[in-house]
């Protein structure tokens, strides 16, 4: 019999992350006949991959609650539980769960930073379906969506022209980062910056708003 080669791709793990030699059960998700080898998915013996039923389960807008099973730098991966949840416009088989995932720019409409020390876990999230991910079969889901977004206070208190006190609070070859009060920050472009000026961190200074 011929011998092929299995594939795990990164985006098909659970753990994200497995040490050479581990064993692992996986499920064939594809196969090359070309290369001689199938794509396997760890993810599969998990979560529901069938696109067509995950958006007979899923509803677009509506509000869900998911739980965390991975935190990364760029984004937060969480479960989700049709059966529990009142967005079922099937009847899913008890046990069948489907991914979802918050991009850090869905995480809030402040700046965000450390996401792995803001989430943890097994957390219970409250979000908002907003699409689903075909090439990855998963939903993609907002938090974001569900706040305020304080920018719209932020807009009506500084005028253009106004002269403001801010705080430094990042600087880079492209410019420097700015913090007006908690949790509003500005952008300083360093083409606007006089010639032979430096800023420092945690330095006051005054600012135009343009």
């Amino acid at each position: 019999l011929p011998i092929f080669k299995g594939f795990l791709p990164n985006s098909q793990l659970i753990e994200g992350k497995l040490e050479q030699d581990s064993k692992v059960e996986v499920k064939v998700i594809e196969f090359d006949k070309e290369k001689k080898r199938v794509i396997v998915s760890q993810k599969a013996t998990h979560y529901l991959m069938n696109v067509s039923e995950i958006e007979k389960l899923i509803k677009r807008d509506t509000v869900i609650t998911a739980t965390v099973t991975l935190v990364t730098s760029y984004g937060v991966y969480v479960e989700v539980n049709p059966a529990s949840t009142e967005l079922k416009r099937g009847e899913p088989k008890e046990g069948v769960l489907i991914e979802g995932f918050i991009h850090i720019s869905e995480v809030s409409h402040q700046r965000v930073e450390g996401l792995e020390d803001k989430y943890k876990i097994g957390e219970e999230l409250e979000v908002q379906v907003i699409g689903l991910d075909i090439e990855n079969k998963r939903v993609n889901l907002s938090l974001k969506r569900l706040e305020k977004d304080t920018f719209d206070d932020v807009k009506g208190k500084y005028k253009v022209e106004d002269v403001v006190k801010a705080t430094v609070t990042d600087v880079k070859s492209k410019g420097v980062t700015l913090t007006l009060e908690p949790n509003v920050f500005a952008f300083f472009p360093s083409s606007r910056i006089p010639t032979g000026v430096e800023y420092k961190k945690d330095e006051n200074i005054e600012v135009e708003v343009t």
